[in-house]
């Protein structure tokens, strides 16, 4: 049996990373905040400071491997697969094959949502974008690249009457978007 100085000196080595001393593997946690009619909107991304290998598929990518969006405290994932992906140092990591690069408040006259859009890393691979209610609840989200649909659920018809957003808007919803910007590319 071991003594609970042996496990005491292990959980210590573990938990001081210690145990991964390969700066490939050198992870942040990622906050990007904004505020909508009041309502408090939260990304929280679990990445490594390395990219996906420029010859890749997803090349250029940030290597994340969690994200979290967090709207009036209700926590949402969105469905997005894992992949392995080689990185700019030469590993093979399980991450997300597309990573949240803006985050917006659409109002409209009988309300307002929070866009979240999703991007994979290359011109024909999926984007995908969201929309919350202020409640957290996804209404409408597209998956889908310019040559076929990977999914979807609600509809663009529906935001515009449920909430009275303008379709302008939802078009051209750059001018309100907030980047999202990761340490690594």
């Amino acid at each position: 049996m071991f003594n609970n100085k042996v496990i005491c000196f292990f959980l210590y080595f573990l938990l001081s990373g210690s145990a991964v001393s390969s700066p490939d593997f050198e992870s942040y946690i990622k906050k990007d905040v904004m505020s909508c009619d009041g309502v408090k909107v939260e990304l929280v991304s679990h990445c490594l400071k390395d990219t996906v290998e420029i010859s890749q598929a997803h090349g250029g990518l940030p290597v994340c491997t969690d994200q979290v969006i967090n709207i009036n405290g209700k926590k949402n994932r969105r469905k997005i697969d894992k992949i392995s992906q080689l990185t700019s140092s030469g590993e093979n990591v399980e991450s997300l094959s597309n990573v949240v690069v803006s985050m917006a408040c659409l109002k409209g006259n009988k309300g307002g949502v929070v866009s979240i859009g999703g991007y994979g890393g290359c011109g024909s691979c999926p984007e995908w974008h969201g929309y919350y209610s202020k409640d957290g609840e996804l209404v409408y989200y597209n998956f889908s690249n310019s040559y076929r649909s990977f999914g979807s659920s609600g509809s663009f018809d529906d935001l515009i009457s449920q909430y009275g957003i303008k379709e302008k808007d939802l078009i051209d919803e750059g001018r309100f978007a907030q980047k999202v910007i990761y340490d690594n590319p």
